[in-house]
């Protein structure tokens, strides 16, 4: 495949992901664009401004999490750059199969834009972290989860089979590696840090949501001063963990005996949170699921019920 052809499908399939939302507040994303005149809320929502924040976020994954080369780190590959406008506008030129909407994004437009490159890049983390992507990939894992439930699994093939479903789903949401570099790239920058802190606790409320269907259907109860915050809390941290690693070596993480680690660390961490035998987890049956869809998983609202 030529670079070029990678380069656009890699592309297009970061620009779906990254599809705006009928309700995202585009003015407090965008919110260094324009601050002074009167018509800026329409130019937050311009198409034009997303597609320059989604091409900066390309070339940053592609300097960062997509890089494979050998080369030492050099000015020309460091994962920001001095002159955004310029770079953007060939970057366009590139990956866009349309000529016409490649030839509107012009040095001149991000010039008008954004009045500098730092004010360009904190307003690409804010769009890049923004909840909604994350809400549309965890909501179709979810709603794949309960179809697996309805099979009824016993508990340890349920949490082995929606492990390796997760794991699978993050692995190739190129959104989710991005953030993780960004993270570890500028750890310091107090926007960053406000924008994880803000992103943070929404998925994990989704995931408690989530357990606190499935578990119970298993006959699990959580143990005193545990809540279902603190079970989806421990489990996303350990995901994130083995996640990690995974990305570094192209395969999951298994054990000596050949069971995947994140899902031998779950079912070992259910007797902590529960009231179970440790030797009963494994085989423990589920009760019956509710007939017709389940609302707010079945029906693609990520954890609420």
């Amino acid at each position: 495949m030529m670079d070029r052809e990678r380069d656009q499908l890699e592309w297009a399939d970061l620009t779906a992901r990254m599809e705006s939302g009928r309700s995202e507040d585009f003015p407090q994303v965008f919110a260094h664009v324009r601050p002074d005149v009167a018509d800026r809320a329409e130019w937050t929502q311009d198409w034009r401004t997303h597609t320059f924040a989604g091409l900066a976020l390309h070339l940053l994954y592609r300097k960062t999490v997509g890089y494979q080369g050998d080369r030492p780190i050099i000015r020309a590959n460091e994962p920001c750059s001095d002159n955004w406008g310029r770079d953007l506008q060939r970057h366009a030129e590139r990956v866009i199969a349309d000529q016409k909407q490649a030839a509107a994004l012009t040095e001149q437009r991000w010039n008008e834009t954004w009045s500098s490159a730092d004010e360009f890049l904190s307003d690409c983390f804010a769009y890049l972290f923004r909840p909604e992507p994350d809400e549309r990939r965890i909501s179709d894992v979810q709603k794949r989860l309960i179809e697996i439930m309805r099979t009824k699994p016993p508990l340890g093939a349920f949490v082995r089979e929606g492990v390796a479903l997760e794991i699978k789903s993050l692995l190739a949401d190129p959104l989710t590696a991005l953030q993780t570099a960004v993270q570890a790239t500028f750890p310091n920058r107090r926007d960053v840090r406000q924008y994880l802190e803000r992103l943070d606790g929404i998925p994990i409320k989704w995931w408690a949501s989530l357990y606190a269907f499935i578990f119970p259907l298993y006959g699990l109860r959580l143990r005193p001063a545990t809540d279902w915050f603190d079970v989806a809390l421990i489990f996303t941290t350990a995901a994130d963990g083995v996640l990690l690693r995974t990305r570094c070596r192209d395969r999951g993480e298994r054990l000596t005996e050949g069971s995947d680690v994140l899902s031998r660390i779950i079912l070992g961490m259910l007797p902590d949170l529960f009231v179970v035998d440790r030797e009963s987890v494994e085989g423990m049956p589920i009760g019956e699921l509710p007939k017709g869809p389940i609302r707010g998983l079945d029906d693609g609202e990520a954890g609420a019920h």
